[in-house]
């Protein structure tokens, strides 16, 4: 019973360094993408010259406000998948807690000897 919690914690282990891994690796790509598209990049610099044209045309052009309204809302989903990642991890850890939890009480409520 004991080398099998061990063997466990072990794993657990290594599936949380690839965990943490694989979330630096996110952020990062996350990091990537948000510069690409905030940090007055070719593609910003493309929009915000786009954006100029249009307003010369039409001062209150439905895509604008479309444009803005998308901006603020990848903004915003950035935001909550962060939060929603978060809780994923604290999900896994209780779950993981409550696991060894169950663990230690079937071992000491087991079957006395004696």
């Amino acid at each position: 019973m004991n080398l099998e919690i061990g063997q466990l914690r072990e794993r657990n282990a290594r599936l949380r360094e690839e965990n943490s891994k694989l979330r630096m690796r996110l952020n990062q790509e996350r990091q990537h993408v948000a510069s690409e598209g905030m940090d007055g990049g070719h593609g910003e610099l493309e929009v915000g010259l786009c954006k100029d044209l249009i307003r010369e045309k039409e001062k209150q052009a439905t895509i604008l406000a479309l444009h803005d309204e998308l901006t603020r809302l990848n903004r915003q989903c950035a935001v909550y998948a962060d939060a929603l990642e978060e809780a994923r991890g604290n999900f896994v850890e209780v779950k993981r807690l409550y696991g060894e939890l169950n663990n230690l009480l079937d071992h000491f409520n087991g079957p006395k000897h004696p």
